[in-house]
């Protein structure tokens, strides 16, 4: 989430914008973030053995806890990032950059450290007995969910991008 916060970053308009929360750019980036999150609410409420990685006997959560984790671990997170990537840009061009390539980088070590947990769907009784179905597999159960959401990801931030240069050149004057 810090990596979707750090991205939008590059976008802000701070010299004009006194608070991250009157930047467009953050805003966008929230749509983009609860564009993921309907994956992830879908993942957690239907799979949430898998969303605990299968370190929890039982994933299971209320809806008040999984508010509480969507506010602590992907809004804030997100918030954070955007904050960070906004800092970083005022100081040079280079560090948000940086930071979105850390993120990256910590996102991939993650997955790779985790990966035979995070290729399987299932409940952890189905994990620890080796009968979870593949993430990769066409039986996937949460695959059209999770390739719907980043499709929509991709549209919306390409548009975004878009919208953004033509901002950016009607602003310079250079239209």
């Amino acid at each position: 989430m810090i990596l979707f916060g750090a991205l939008f970053a590059l976008f802000s308009r701070q010299n004009s914008v006194r608070s991250v929360f009157s930047d467009k750019a953050f805003w966008h980036g929230v749509v983009f973030t609860t564009l993921f999150n309907v994956a992830v609410v879908y993942a957690i409420v239907f799979y949430p053995d898998w969303m605990w990685m299968y370190f929890l006997e039982d994933g299971r959560n209320s809806w008040d806890e999984i508010i509480v984790i969507f506010i602590l671990l992907y809004y804030l997170p997100y918030c954070l990032g955007y904050y960070l990537g906004r800092d970083l840009k005022r100081l040079s061009p280079v560090f948000p950059v940086l930071l979105l390539i850390s993120m990256a980088l910590a996102e991939l070590y993650l997955v790779v450290k985790l990966f035979d947990r995070y290729a399987v769907i299932g409940s952890t009784f189905e994990y620890k007995a080796g009968t979870a179905i593949s993430l990769f597999a066409p039986e996937n159960p949460i695959g059209p969910v999770m390739n719907g959401a980043v499709a929509a990801m991709v549209i919306y931030f390409f548009a975004f991008w878009y919208w953004n240069r033509k901002q950016s050149k009607k602003n310079s004057g250079v239209m």
